[in-house]
């Protein structure tokens, strides 16, 4: 460059040009800081790596969080990758870039936080460092559950369920019960036999007369058979059922006490223990009757007598008969 009346050209300052014929060196371009006074003699100087300049600029200024630049003399920060964040200000290097932890993502470019990172939703996984999609997070299977955010789907708790992509295991199914209040962690024990559970009860409830159950882990006591009954409470087997008594017989089942059995009717007896049915009190034969709740129908007494079958007693001879049957007296006369 030269000014009016020049006998030669002097150089440009360091980091300035100019082209042929200029009467001025050209300004700091962009990657470079004004250093000195004066139009025509203050120098350019690169900027470090970590920082940038404008044309123009008189200084450099850093890389904002989420950028880097490893080189010199340059106008812009490049960004973090996405699924990486970084908080470091004048970074030259990309290795100041973390990666966002297992279990989440982040699409953003040039993120400055960790709170970019989001956390796969409930029911899903992720074992990937520095993913950048919701497309690494996968589905829990069958069986097991997550929160947000989980690396690993843990297998449900003893005695629970779940289905694909599930966020929780299910609670206690019917027959067992609840141990512990832990959403994420309660287990579900069998009730033992004798005793049952709804779904969701924390606790087993004895089976109640007249009831049994054999088996472990159910929801529902078996009741006793029609002509049994039972005042064992917890009851384990229908051998704790009692049959009705001989005389007498019961159609409901589950019955608590031997009050259930009916006795059958006067003038009917019956043999048969643990009877079911009034069918099986059978009519006293003639000459004989009986009571309620009758085995056998005794004879008649002498002197006594039935005409049907199916008494309830005997009726006395009248005048003129006696004995068994109640024969007719005899006619005599005195010599």
């Amino acid at each position: 460059m030269s000014g009016s009346g020049a006998v030669v050209c002097a150089q440009c300052p360091p980091g300035r040009t100019s082209p042929e014929g200029s009467a001025v060196c050209s300004t700091c371009s962009t990657g470079r800081m004004k250093v000195g006074d004066g139009v025509k003699m203050y120098s350019c100087v690169d900027c470090d790596s970590g920082k940038i300049a404008q044309a123009g600029d008189t200084s450099c200024q850093s890389c904002v969080a989420g950028l880097y630049q490893p080189n010199t003399g340059k106008g812009t920060c490049q960004p973090c990758k996405a699924g990486t964040w970084s908080d470091t200000e004048g970074s030259s290097s990309s290795s100041n870039c973390k990666e966002c932890q297992k279990g989440t993502y982040s699409t953003a470019t040039g993120a400055a936080s960790s709170a970019t990172c989001n956390a796969c939703p409930p029911g899903k996984k992720s074992d990937v460092l520095g993913a950048s999609s919701s497309q690494t997070c996968q589905d829990c299977e069958k069986g097991k559950a997550s929160e947000a955010g989980a690396i690993v789907c843990p297998d449900c708790p003893r005695g629970r369920k779940s289905s694909t992509r599930a966020s929780v295991c299910s609670t206690c199914g019917t027959g067992t019960f609840q141990v512990g209040s832990d959403v994420n962690s309660f287990t579900c024990n069998d009730c033992d036999s004798g005793k049952i559970a709804e779904a969701g009860d924390t606790s087993c409830q004895s089976c109640v007369a007249g009831l049994y159950q054999p088996n472990t882990g159910k929801g529902t006591c078996q009741p006793c058979e029609a002509g049994t009954w039972s005042d064992t409470v917890g009851s384990t087997s229908s051998s704790n059922c009692k049959k009705c008594g001989l005389g007498t017989y019961s159609s409901a089942p589950g019955a608590i006490g031997s009050a259930t059995c009916n006795a059958c009717p006067p003038g009917k007896k019956s043999d048969v223990l643990g009877a079911t049915s009034s069918q099986i009190c059978i009519k006293c034969e003639k000459g004989k009757a009986s009571k309620a709740g009758a085995v056998e129908c005794p004879d008649c007494t002498i002197g006594r007598y039935t005409l049907n079958e199916g008494s309830a007693s005997c009726e006395s001879c009248g005048a003129g008969s006696y004995g068994i049957g109640c024969k007719l007296c005899r006619k005599f006369s005195l010599l």
